[in-house]
């Protein structure tokens, strides 16, 4: 789950260098994004045509970016 700030500029640039980073793993895992905050609630954000490929680095970089309890694995 990644937290809106409140601040839309700043929550676009988290969202573009999440991508980015993630993208910058090549392989064959696919990825969402679990928006939450705001009047919205909490919405997903899928990337059908993109993957990565998860490692424990990658893991790392992205709790650095969103912290320690955003990021879920699901089957």
């Amino acid at each position: 789950m990644i937290a809106r700030t409140g601040n839309g500029h700043q929550d676009a640039k988290r969202l573009g260098d999440a991508h980015r980073l993630l993208q910058s793993y090549h392989g064959q895992d696919k990825f969402s994004f679990y928006v939450t905050g705001g009047d919205n609630g909490t919405f997903e954000v899928d990337f059908p045509n993109d993957t990565t490929q998860i490692c424990d680095e990658l893991l790392t970089r992205l709790r650095g970016l969103f912290g320690p309890q955003s990021i879920q694995m699901i089957d």
